[in-house]
């Protein structure tokens, strides 16, 4: 149960990555957005993911993985609640770089929690579960 719980975070991260192309044409229904600023809705993820990722081992290493897994939780969290209630383009870019900071935390630091808690003789299959999730569902958004 674990290990499915701590695959979730390749669930967001998958989520996340495949819902906004689909999210933005509703998303322009009410607030306008150019073609620059679509790309900057859209990649603004990546660039929260790149600071998410480079800040998540020492931090693992300071407080912990399963502490730190249950902060990105909340970022997650914050971060979609922000989504859902953006009244502007900028509330949507904060709330696509909060979440990209969980994305990339989740990425870095749940294989490897995962690898940590699995037993020995499973460890390759339960700590690729993250990966799984990811493709399910970047398969479920585009089928």
């Amino acid at each position: 149960m674990i290990f499915f719980l701590g695959a979730l975070g390749g669930l967001l991260y998958g989520y996340d990555m495949g819902v906004i192309s689909g999210a933005l044409l509703f998303i322009k229904n009410d607030i306008p957005l150019t073609s620059f600023t679509e790309g900057l809705v859209v990649s603004s993820m990546l660039i929260g993911a790149i600071f998410g990722s480079g800040s998540s081992g020492p931090l693992s290493d300071k407080i912990g993985r399963r502490r730190l897994v249950f902060m990105i939780c909340i970022l997650f969290i914050i971060g979609a609640l922000t989504l859902a209630f953006a009244p502007n383009m900028v509330t949507l870019v904060v709330g696509r770089l909060i979440i990209g900071v969980a994305v990339g935390g989740s990425t870095a630091i749940v294989p490897v929690y995962l690898s940590e808690m699995a037993p020995t003789e499973s460890r390759g299959s339960l700590s690729s579960l993250n990966q799984l999730m990811i493709t399910i569902v970047f398969f479920l958004l585009t089928w």
